[in-house]
C-alpha cells in the first residue's frame, strides 16, 4: 500500500492529526498488507503508526534535518515476514548524498528504498518509497530518471524492483510517461480489473468528480506479477481521513 496520509502541522478541526489519526490506522487495516509506504508522516506520525502496528518495523530518514517539518518517505514492512537487509535515503537532486533542493523543485525532495528478504524462502526484493514535488516539472523528470540510476546501480541481482508513492504527476505528463517505458504500471497490468475511483487525490472531501487524476502510482519491474490494483475510499464520519486515498496491490513475488 502507498498513502501519502499527510503531515500533522497546521490543519485544524476534523483535519487536525488528533481527529484523523484513527482513522488512518483504520484505514491501513483495512486491508492484509505487509508493506506499507507512507508519504509525508512526521516522527510522531511514524510512532503512533507503529504502535498500531505490533508487527511492523519502519526505516527512513527526514527529507530535511528539522524537528517539525521534517517528513519522512517511510517504509513500514512486517518482520514476522520479512528481515531487513539495507536500507537508504537519498534526495531528488543533483546531490542525492546531501540534503538538498533539486533542479526546479518548490521543496526538498527524498526517495527512500530497503531491501528485504522473505523469512521463509530467502528471497529479496526491493521497494522504492517516492514524493516528488509539486511544482518543479525539470525536477520530475529528473526525479524518475534519477530513481531508474538509481535502481540499475544497487539491482545488479536483478531483484524483484516495487516503486511505489506519491509522483505528483498526472497520467499523460513526461514523468510518468518515461517511467512507463522503463517500469510496468500496476494498474495497467494487473490480472483482475482495476477498482475504486480513477483519482487519488480528494482534498479531504467529495469533490471527486473535479479531481480525476492519478498522482499515486505503483510500478513494478518485469519480475514482479500483479494479481489485482485498487483505490481505496474508505470514508469515517465526515471526512476522508487523508487528502489522499491509499493505493493497494496484491503481487506474487518469485
Amino acid at each position: 500500500m502507498t498513502y501519502n496520509i499527510r503531515l500533522a502541522t497546521g490543519d485544524k478541526g476534523l483535519k487536525s492529526w488528533s481527529k484523523r489519526g484513527g482513522h488512518v490506522v483504520k484505514q491501513m487495516k483495512e486491508k492484509g498488507v505487509d508493506v506499507y509506504l507512507l508519504q509525508e508522516p512526521l516522527k510522531h506520525q511514524i510512532d503512533y503508526i507503529q504502535s498500531n502496528l505490533k508487527n511492523f518495523s519502519v526505516v527512513g530518514k527526514p527529507r530535511i534535518d528539522d524537528e517539525y517539518l521534517g517528513t519522512y518517505n517511510a517504509i513500514f514492512f512486517n518482520r514476522n515476514k520479512f528481515k531487513l537487509k539495507e536500507d537508504e535515503t537519498f534526495w531528488v537532486s543533483e546531490t542525492p548524498l546531501l540534503e538538498s533542493k533539486g533542479w526546479d523543485a518548490s521543496r526538498v525532495r527524498i526517495i527512500t528504498y530497503a531491501l528485504l528478504e522473505n523469512r521463509v524462502t530467502k528471497d529479496n526484493f526491493y521497494v522504492f518509497n517516492v514524493h516528488l514535488d509539486q511544482q518543479g516539472s525539470e525536477s520530475k523528470i529528473k526525479g524518475v530518471e534519477l530513481l531508474d540510476e538509481w535502481i540499475k546501480k544497487i539491482n545488479i541481482n536483478n531483484y524483484p524492483v516495487i516503486i511505489g508513492g506519491d509522483f505528483n504527476s498526472k497520467e499523460n505528463t513526461e514523468p510518468i510517461l518515461w517511467f512507463k517505458d522503463h517500469y510496468r504500471d500496476t494498474k495497467t497490468v494487473s490480472m483482475t480489473s482495476p477498482k475504486g475511483p480513477l483519482g487519488t487525490f480528494n482534498f479531504f472531501n467529495d469533490r471527486t468528480a473535479r479531481h480525476k487524476y492519478r498522482i499515486d502510482y505503483i510500478f513494478v519491474n518485469e519480475n514482479i506479477k500483479v494479481k489485482s490494483y485498487e483505490v481505496l475510499q474508505n470514508k469515517y464520519g465526515e471526512m476522508y481521513p487523508s487528502d489522499h486515498y491509499p493505493l493497494y496491490v496484491e503481487l506474487t513475488i518469485p
